[in-house]
């Protein structure tokens, strides 16, 4: 994928996502690629289809760099109930090893805020909601 982009940022047909890196959640369905929802009934399924979602990323130049984990076909809150190993957030405290859960809104974002098992790609910090430079809306204060 990332030699695709490659060729087409060259040709100057470029998407626009072309070259972004992403990981995608393991819901989607991602042609050629094992898509299991993080279920043992899924496990060694490969979808001979891609999935809307992913479809359109390819089709704006984005590049898969792997999949994420989630809770079992994305029904839990912890991210912890998943037949491949549960999501570990992988920044830690110094000299603190507990393992802990990836928090925030974890039922929707917990497979992307951690390094997923399979997915060896290093997370990007999470942005703060707002700027402390950007100053708040009136409608936003109200």
């Amino acid at each position: 994928m990332a030699k695709a982009s490659d060729a087409r940022r060259a040709k100057g047909t470029a998407g626009l996502l072309e070259g972004v890196p992403l990981a995608i959640k393991d819901l989607f369905c991602t042609e050629g690629v094992q898509t299991t929802a993080a279920s043992h009934i899924l496990k060694g399924f490969v979808p001979t289809y891609e999935s809307t979602v992913t479809a359109n990323l390819w089709k704006a130049g984005a590049v898969m760099v792997g999949k994420t984990n989630l809770d079992e076909f994305a029904m839990g809150s912890s991210n912890m109930t998943i037949h491949f190993g549960g999501v570990e957030n992988p920044w830690k405290r110094k000299g603190d090893n507990r393992k802990l859960v990836p928090g925030g809104f974890v039922r929707r974002l917990g497979g992307r805020r951690s390094r997923p098992t399979w997915c060896r790609a290093r997370p990007a910090p999470i942005p703060a909601a707002r700027s402390a430079s950007r100053p708040r809306s009136a409608a936003s204060s109200a």
